[in-house]
């Protein structure tokens, strides 16, 4: 009875390890493989941060009041910030205390996932570029308009990093002084690489080449929202800001100029005080995100608790 009882078992255990000796055989790996120019271009849906540096910028600007204390004349006042992650950014601190979709580190982890997506979709372009896969003349054209999102994507997630995280550029020279960021540019293949924070002139030489190279080959009429992605007013407007933050100012004044001239300046101006037939709340935020408004080159989906810091908080 006893060597039965064994026999049974290990049959049902050999029964076990059988079924599942298929599940067993494949490898641990949830990548999606990148085909086609179409893969490619469905890739860079991901190639934007869901996370906003507003947060860090406001609280780390003059638009921003310590109300620690009771003031004449006001109607209320807090003792206590939404987060200690607030205190810490209106005082210039370190921030410690938080991880949030507001936080620091939340700014510079969003833009690094973005810049990996960029990074994975140019890497399978320039193995389609060099004969993986037989296109046609229309997948070639998308391939070379995903590119270009690509390369002005993994610019602008740059761009904001240096603003966040480094100090102010101070031209070719100077900003040799100071520091800048891991430009990465190649899909990471080993576990926690570590990487070197370069000089800040280096990190915007890099920025331009990406944007230089990537602004001519955007293409609109490949999107079926082009308001969605790095649409050509876009990163004409995202050039003029670099070129102004760099103080090139002859090539600020171009791409402005190149992004300015989709429609009559006046119809780009803020108008959502003007609408008369709106009647909730809900219908100002519905049209201020909308891609009906002239004046919105580029909408990125994004998650934040700043309207929270504004009701009743320090």
């Amino acid at each position: 009875m006893k060597l039965r009882y064994i026999a049974i078992i290990a049959g049902l255990a050999t029964m076990a390890l059988s079924s599942c000796s298929g599940f067993l055989d494949k490898a641990p790996d949830t990548r999606v493989d990148l085909v086609s120019p179409a893969d490619v271009k469905g890739l860079l849906l991901n190639a934007y941060t869901p996370y906003n540096y507003c947060i860090v910028g406001e609280f780390s600007s003059d638009n921003v009041l310590d109300l620690n204390a009771p003031r004449q004349g006001a109607l209320r006042f807090s003792l206590q910030p939404y987060e200690e992650t607030d205190r810490e950014i209106f005082n210039f601190e370190d921030v410690k205390t938080g991880t949030g979709s507001d936080s620091p580190s939340e700014v510079w982890e969003g833009c690094f996932r973005a810049i990996a997506y960029c990074n994975a979709a140019l890497e399978r372009i320039g193995e389609i570029e060099n004969g993986a896969y037989t296109m046609t003349d229309e997948e070639a054209i998308q391939l070379s308009a995903s590119k270009g999102e690509a390369l002005v994507s993994r610019a602008y997630h740059y761009f904001i990093l240096a603003q966040i995280f480094c100090m102010p550029y101070r031209g070719p020279e100077l900003s040799k002084t100071l520091q800048g960021l891991p430009y990465v540019t190649a899909p990471e293949t080993t576990v926690l690489p570590q990487y070197t924070r370069e000089d800040l002139a280096t990190t915007y030489e890099k920025i331009e080449k990406d944007l230089v190279e990537g602004l001519p080959l955007i293409n609109d009429a490949l999107y079926e929202a082009p308001k969605y992605h790095f649409n050509k007013t876009a990163a004409n407007a995202f050039a003029a800001r670099f070129y102004l933050f760099t103080r090139d100012y002859a090539k600020a004044k171009k791409y402005a100029d190149e992004a300015l001239s989709v429609g009559d300046i006046q119809s780009l101006l803020p108008d959502i005080w003007a609408q008369e037939d709106f009647y909730y709340i809900s219908d100002i935020n519905r049209y201020y995100v909308s891609v009906e408004r002239p004046g919105n080159f580029l909408l990125i989906g994004t998650y934040s608790q700043g309207w929270r810091r504004y009701l009743g908080y320090r």
